[in-house]
């Protein structure tokens, strides 16, 4: 029997395929409601950083983190860990697209919307990145249950994503670990050359 205190695989979205085993594993925490881990997700996807590296032994990973503090964020990531859990090549994609519409998913403009509402955006989204509208759907459809509030076949992911980054100790996002460390020289205003810099450095310490 499946124990809800233990998720069935590690935690976090690798950004692409394991060809070799990893001499570098990095995991980005990000919250998809955040600016600074959007241009911090903009660079390592828009700007190559993930391509460049999937070949040269580089693991990256993209772990959730819900912040509190903005009101359609848990939303957010349930939708984006639907995904995950039913198309995982479809996950970046699905994030990239949550990032460029985050301004549709701010406290001002979702003040008067229902959870049925912001819902079938962040289906819109899955379905443009690939994942069958049905599937998606069922799998964030409300289960009621005898509390009537027993969440959806998604909700023990988030609390597996949740439980994840508080024993890592995470707050603020974007935080970045290196190799099981906290990174913490790393920032979202770093762009393509500094990142670069960091995992070239890693590599040739090996």
């Amino acid at each position: 029997m499946p124990r809800s205190s233990i998720p069935p695989m590690p935690p976090g979205a690798a950004a692409a395929p394991a060809l070799i085993a990893p001499k570098v594993v990095v995991e980005v925490f990000l919250d998809l409601n955040c600016p600074p881990s959007r241009r911090c997700f903009k660079t390592l996807y828009e700007g190559g950083i993930i391509e460049a590296y999937k070949d040269k032994a580089v693991q990256i990973l993209f772990h959730n983190v819900i912040q509190p503090w903005h009101a359609v964020g848990a939303w957010m990531h349930e939708a984006a860990l639907a995904v995950k859990d039913l198309q995982p090549s479809a996950f970046y994609p699905y994030a990239n697209k949550v990032f460029d519409a985050m301004e549709r998913f701010s406290d001002v403009n979702t003040e008067e919307m229902t959870r049925k509402e912001v819902m079938a955006a962040l289906i819109a989204l899955g379905v443009e990145a690939g994942v069958p509208r049905p599937a998606l759907e069922e799998r964030l459809a409300l289960q009621g249950g005898s509390s009537g509030n027993k969440g959806t076949a998604t909700t023990q992911a988030v609390k597996w994503a949740c439980k994840y980054h508080r024993r890592r100790g995470v707050h603020v996002t974007p935080t970045v670990f290196v190799n099981g460390l906290e990174a913490s020289e790393v920032s979202s205003a770093w762009g393509v050359e500094e990142w670069q810099r960091l995992l070239d450095e890693c590599l040739e310490a090996r």
